[in-house]
C-alpha cells in the first residue's frame, strides 16, 4: 500500500515539475523590461503583457540560429504597443540557407504603436517586412539582406529613421498601398547594382522623404 502511495505521490511531482517546466519563461524579467536571448524567447516576451520592452543581450548567429533558415520574429499576437531593443546586438540567418521567400529579421501583420529599434539583421530575405499596421517605428537599424531591406504593405503613420542599409538585390525600403508615413535620415549608400531601387514607393502617396542618402 505504502509502495503504491509513494508511487502515486512520484507521479504527480513529476507531472507539476513538466508543467512548471512548460510555462516557465525563457527570459529575464525586471519590471517591465523582459530580456531574451533567442528569436523564441523575444517571441514570447513579445506576447507578454508584463512586458513593455523586450531586450537582446546577445549576438544570434549561425551557432545560436542554426541552419534551418527560419524568420526571427514572427508576428507576436499582443506585440502592439512593445518595443524590440536589439541593444545593436546582429541577428544572423546562416549565409548557406539558400533564398526563402518568407524568411525575415522581423514580421509584423495588423499592429500598431511598435518599435523596432537598434537592430543588425543580416541575410534575410527582408531586414524587415510590415503589413496592414500603423504607427510602427523602425529606427536605429542595420540591415543587410538578400532581397530587400523594409518593405511596408498597408502600412499608415511608420516611421523609417536613421536605419543603415546595404547589400539589397532589389529594393533597400519598399512601400505598397502605404499613406502618411515617413522616411528620414536613412543612409542607402551601400546599396549597389544596377537594378537596386534605394526608396520604391508603390500605390503609396502622401509620405515624407527626407534628408536620405542613396
Amino acid at each position: 500500500m505504502n509502495q503504491i502511495f509513494f508511487k502515486s505521490g512520484l507521479i504527480v511531482v513529476l507531472i507539476f515539475f513538466v508543467f512548471f517546466a512548460m510555462n516557465v519563461s525563457a527570459y529575464e524579467m525586471e519590471n517591465n523590461l523582459c530580456k531574451c536571448t533567442h528569436c523564441e524567447d523575444c517571441t514570447k516576451a513579445l506576447d507578454d503583457g508584463a512586458c513593455s520592452v523586450v531586450q537582446l543581450t546577445r549576438d544570434l548567429d549561425e551557432s545560436v540560429m542554426g541552419k534551418s533558415g527560419a524568420s526571427c520574429i514572427i508576428n507576436p499576437a499582443f506585440g502592439s504597443g512593445k518595443i524590440f531593443d536589439c541593444n545593436n546586438h546582429k541577428i544572423e540567418r546562416c549565409s548557406s540557407c539558400g533564398q526563402d521567400e518568407n524568411t525575415y529579421g522581423v514580421y509584423l501583420r495588423d499592429k500598431k504603436d511598435m518599435t523596432i529599434k537598434n537592430c543588425n539583421f543580416i541575410n534575410f530575405r527582408n531586414g524587415v517586412n510590415i503589413y496592414s499596421s500603423s504607427n510602427i517605428k523602425i529606427t536605429n537599424n542595420k540591415i543587410s539582406s538578400r532581397y530587400g531591406g523594409i518593405y511596408i504593405k498597408e502600412g499608415t503613420k511608420c516611421a523609417l529613421e536613421n536605419n543603415v542599409l546595404k547589400n539589397m538585390e532589389l529594393t533597400g525600403i519598399h512601400l505598397l498601398n502605404s499613406n502618411g508615413n515617413s522616411i528620414r535620415n536613412n543612409d542607402l549608400t551601400g546599396i549597389t547594382g544596377n537594378s537596386v531601387t534605394a526608396i520604391f514607393l508603390e500605390k503609396s502617396a502622401q509620405n515624407l522623404i527626407k534628408n536620405n542618402n542613396a
